[in-house]
């Protein structure tokens, strides 16, 4: 029987990778958090609070110019 892969939701992997190896987190200002069943919501608000080095903001992809 294969062991089955967990990843972050679609939307927040578009968004963010994983700044750790950790996926069950227990924060001071959080509680519990379990990266994998993150919102995309969810992800913003620990982000945009500050020190949560467990989800790192993917660089944006820039756009190649066609001449």
């Amino acid at each position: 029987m294969a062991k089955q892969v967990k990843k972050l939701r679609p939307e927040v992997s578009r968004k963010y990778q994983l700044g750790t190896q950790y996926t069950q987190i227990n924060s001071f200002k959080h509680g519990m958090i379990d990266l994998y069943e993150v919102t995309l919501e969810q992800a913003d608000r620990y982000v945009a609070a500050g020190d949560f080095p467990y989800l790192v903001p993917k660089p944006k992809r820039t756009r190649k110019k066609s001449v």
